[in-house]
């Protein structure tokens, strides 16, 4: 992969990282979020709790929204990080929410997933539209309809129209988009193809790969230095 931008960001405890469609949102130490441009450039940043922890974070490159998880303090932030807007909407959550977050524009509402239920909630005010029983849990992540399963000496690719078995070649974590299965662990990112691995990114050893997203044909990686967690970069690949 070819790498487009960069930026280091010292002094932060940088532990997540989101992308929507035109943002890229990491965490601000415990406090909020700092939100940049496709170009790296900051746009601003955002207080949005005391002693925030987040335990998941969904985006969608579908939008420009965040929806945090703070399992500690009981609460789901509903955030919309569009620069002229910025809007947050704060929400009782007191589920173990699975990697699953699905997006419905016509709706304006969104998907989770927790306890063998899909609840939809609306991203206007938080209010829970429904709650769907689900027979499958059995969930590593998903875009929208593709979704990725585990079984215990496989990985299933499941849309609506088809299913695919792969076996269980990298033992790290899995991120799916159009059709494209990758894995990645603290040192390298794969591109998964039926039995083979081919290798995107070997990472330096002085730092490890904390977290990826993936939109637009291109791979966003957050690196966390080996030497300090105060020190942090991200990098911008094309996919």
């Amino acid at each position: 992969m070819n790498l487009l931008k960069k930026t280091e960001i010292v002094n932060n405890d940088v532990y997540i990282l989101g992308k929507s469609k035109n943002y890229i949102i990491i965490n601000d130490n415990y406090e909020g979020i700092l939100v940049y441009d496709d170009c790296l450039n900051i746009q601003y940043q955002l207080v949005i709790d005391e002693d925030l922890m987040i335990y998941k974070c969904y985006t969608s490159i579908l939008n420009d929204y965040l929806v945090l998880i703070d399992v500690d303090n009981e609460k789901m932030h509903i955030i919309n990080v569009n620069k002229e807007i910025k809007s947050i909407q704060t929400i009782i959550c007191k589920e173990i929410l699975l990697s699953y977050y699905s997006v419905n524009l016509d709706k304006n509402t969104f998907s989770v997933v927790a306890n063998n239920h899909k609840y939809s909630y609306s991203y206007n005010n938080g209010e829970l539209i429904s709650k769907e029983k689900i027979v499958n849990t059995r969930i590593l992540c998903n875009y929208q309809e593709e979704t990725l399963l585990y079984n215990e000496d496989s990985i299933v690719y499941s849309t609506n129209s088809k299913e695919m078995v792969f076996p269980i070649v990298h033992d790290g974590y899995k991120f799916i988009i159009d059709n494209q299965i990758i894995a990645y662990d603290e040192h390298s990112i794969k591109l998964c193809e039926s039995e083979a691995m081919h290798e995107l990114l070997l990472i330096k050893d002085e730092y490890s790969i904390r977290e990826i997203r993936i939109g637009f044909n291109k791979v966003y990686v957050l690196l966390n230095s080996k030497k300090s967690v105060y020190e942090n970069k991200i990098e911008i690949y094309e996919l």
